[in-house]
């Protein structure tokens, strides 16, 4: 996963290639995706500790799996802007 982060804010969230099953990663790359552009970290980061998000239902372990690597971008991103 790379995301994209510019002035404070995340541009974008792109999937890398993965072993996910393809109709729940498609799920959750419509609906969660998006709910990270244009956020500021700090609004990304309480998003990324969420567990339930909607529009992704079904798509638990998927969900999880963004979220975490979500995360780990961004503490990657505060401990090295």
């Amino acid at each position: 996963m790379e995301v994209y982060i510019k002035s404070g804010k995340v541009v974008k969230v792109v999937a890398l290639p993965n072993q996910e099953t393809r109709q729940y990663f498609a799920k959750v790359k419509k609906n969660l995706f998006p709910k990270y552009e244009g956020l500021k970290l700090a609004k990304a980061e309480k998003l990324s500790a969420k567990t339930k998000v909607d529009g992704c239902t079904g798509a638990t372990f998927s969900t999880l799996a963004v979220q975490k690597n979500v995360k780990a971008a961004l503490d990657y991103y505060n401990k090295n802007k």
